[in-house]
């Protein structure tokens, strides 16, 4: 009887260590699916540390594109765009969206970020459109820039992509004076910079 009892208790424990493991195997696929689901963020200065200011702008002039599109910027350490480092999302200006009883929400002309200063940074610009209809939804990157400049300690910079003349440029300027910081560089996009 001892036998049999003991043997009962060695499968309760069997089946309850199978349970633990299904969950522990389940809650470790959630966390590895993160990263697909939350890119990896650019890491800002703490608190106290030297920093720069980056504020990513909405174009003023209007846009040529009719549905207004939603603008990524991602800051890198290098021209790959590898999400290695310090390397990452930096922040999004979103197109309208209806909010509660039809208010526009989510839709800030600007967004202010802190960025490393004195080390050179390449800096992403994406444009995706989605046009929606009732059946079909199409989502297009209408276009990509990669420029590279090297924010100053306690300067602040505005980046703003826009279309001018059929084209879609990043646009980088000093706060204070107007004018592109003297190192900004237009940047060729290889490797990981056409991915997502």
């Amino acid at each position: 009887m001892d036998a049999a009892r003991a043997n009962k208790r060695h499968a309760g424990i069997a089946r309850m260590y199978h349970f633990i493991l299904r969950i522990v195997v389940a809650v470790a696929i959630i966390l590895a699916g993160c990263g697909f689901l939350f890119p990896k963020r650019y890491v800002a200065p703490k608190p106290g540390e030297p920093l720069a200011t980056l504020t990513l702008a909405k174009p003023t002039k209007p846009s040529l594109i009719p549905i207004e599109p939603v603008q990524y910027f991602d800051v890198f350490e290098d021209a790959s765009c590898a999400k290695g480092g310090g390397g990452g999302f930096l922040g999004a200006l979103t197109a309208p969206v209806k909010g509660v009883l039809g208010k526009l929400s989510n839709n800030q002309p600007r967004e202010e970020y802190s960025v490393v200063p004195d080390k050179q940074l390449f800096l992403r610009a994406r444009m995706v459109q989605t046009l929606d209809s009732r059946r079909r939804s199409l989502t297009t990157n209408n276009c990509t820039n990669l420029v590279s400049f090297t924010p100053m300690t306690g300067e602040h910079y505005i980046a703003s992509q826009l279309y001018e003349n059929d084209r879609c440029r990043l646009i980088v300027t000093d706060a204070k004076t107007g004018a592109a910081p003297a190192d900004l560089e237009f940047v060729p996009m290889s490797g990981e910079c056409h991915e997502n």
